[in-house]
């Protein structure tokens, strides 16, 4: 690939990371840290529903002002492909709210996997578009198959039936004595 590819190449991933970051409105931080599981699969909904809408928007935005978007930024060479942008938008951004709902339910080794496969997967893209040389868009196709890689697949989905409540870490045991008041302790696991 050529220097002007890679070039372009380091866009893509800018300005997808940007768009990333307030599409949902950060709802989906709060998933993990979500006190109730109904409290957790509204986050996770909003943070899906707020991605689309964030997704539309970008793409009536491209449609109507895509050439001079491009321009904007200067990446004309990619004017044809700016289409993808919101795709991989929508991707990355549910993407990001399942993998903070798997944070939740305390299932690190999906989110692990998710990761690992995503960062594979785009480099595989990259070097099969490097060698089929297709030129500036081939990097840039590369760079935004990977969110749409290994998202994560819940242990329970965040729509399911009831679920038994999440371990509590800590509890509040009795004082030792009724002058000193309650204190947190380290929960025990369960039998």
């Amino acid at each position: 690939q050529s220097p002007p590819s890679f070039g372009l190449l380091s866009v893509s991933p800018a300005v997808l990371s940007v768009l990333v970051a307030v599409a949902s409105l950060r709802y989906d931080f709060a998933i993990p840290i979500a006190g109730e599981r109904t409290n957790a699969v509204h986050l996770v909904v909003l943070s899906i529903v707020l991605a689309l809408i964030s997704s539309l928007a970008l793409a009536l935005v491209i449609l109507v002002w895509g050439p001079q978007l491009a321009s904007l930024l200067g990446v004309l060479p990619l004017v044809q492909l700016l289409w993808l942008l919101p795709i991989a938008l929508f991707v990355a951004s549910t993407t990001q709210a399942l993998a903070s709902w798997a944070v939740y339910e305390r299932s690190f080794e999906a989110v692990g996997r998710m990761r690992a496969v995503q960062g594979l997967g785009q480099a595989i893209c990259q070097a099969v578009f490097g060698v089929v040389q297709a030129g500036p868009p081939g990097p840039m196709a590369g760079c935004l198959s990977g969110p749409s890689l290994g998202p994560p697949h819940p242990p329970r989905s965040p729509v399911a039936g009831p679920l038994p409540p999440a371990p509590r870490l800590l509890t509040l045991s009795p004082p030792p004595h009724p002058a000193l008041g309650r204190r947190a302790v380290l929960a025990r696991p369960p039998p």
